[in-house]
């Protein structure tokens, strides 16, 4: 059985022009460390921050963010990349299609 946060994955988008997208929300920039720390603070078991930035943003910009993130609640930076395509996807349920 899954934890009770399990379906509260918290995914921050970074577009190719920075932009900050909280579960596809766009937020203002300033305000991502107080939003991390409004969610994690009360998190008990999965603090962990899943990020899906352009693949054309400066990894310097993603650094930014994962730093913010660390220092409001986040213990662990997972990054989501889209499946390469002709691959097939090993994750249990994943409805990507196969080849």
């Amino acid at each position: 059985k899954s934890h009770p946060e399990a379906d509260e994955d918290q995914v921050l988008g970074i577009d190719k022009f920075g932009n900050y997208f909280l579960n596809k929300q766009q937020i203002p920039n300033p305000e991502l460390g107080q939003r991390l720390q409004a969610i994690y603070s009360v998190r008990t078991i999965d603090q962990i921050l899943y990020v899906k930035a352009d693949k054309n943003l400066e990894y310097g910009r993603i650094l930014e963010a994962m730093d913010i993130a660390a220092k409001n609640g986040v213990r662990m930076v997972g990054a989501i990349t889209d499946q390469v395509p002709g691959t097939v996807s090993t994750v249990e349920g994943d409805e990507a299609k196969n080849p």
